[in-house]
């Protein structure tokens, strides 16, 4: 398995426990971070080419996790906010969610219309269930 959470030893390694700074490269190349270290004062930089930040992402999310069930006993959900957003139609026959969560960021998911025909069925059901306890839910609109 590709993105399998692996135990890692640490020993030797810096430390990290805040971000201080991230910002990119004038030409949009290059992402530059830097961390605190333990005492807080200690700057530790790191420069990543921008088109890795994309690719770690989901490896991030899944350590994230993972590190949260070791530290808890629980596999936690993360349930994020959706502020606004919008469905777009490509010229490949696939639909695209775009949409921006509470905290400010941005996301957006493709899926053929299998994946938009599966999520449009499970929003129905859902709403029909909430309306059945808390009273009556219009019907979902389709744009």
């Amino acid at each position: 398995m590709e993105n399998e959470t692996k135990r890692v030893d640490t020993r030797g390694e810096p430390l990290a426990l805040a971000f201080k700074d991230i910002g990119a490269s004038h030409d949009g190349k290059w992402a530059r971070i830097v961390f605190l270290a333990q005492d807080r004062k200690t700057e530790i930089p790191i420069q990543l080419a921008a088109d890795l930040l994309a690719k770690m992402l989901p490896s991030l999310l899944n350590v994230d996790a993972e590190c949260e069930r070791r530290r808890t006993g629980k596999n936690v959900r993360k349930v994020y906010q959706i502020k606004k957003g919008q469905i777009q139609h490509t010229e490949s026959d696939s639909i695209v969610f775009d949409f921006i969560i509470s905290t400010g960021q941005h996301y957006a998911f493709e899926v053929d219309r299998m994946g938009a025909t599966l999520i449009r069925d499970s929003l129905s059901a859902i709403l029909v269930s909430a309306a059945s306890q808390t009273g009556a839910v219009g019907p979902p609109l389709c744009q």
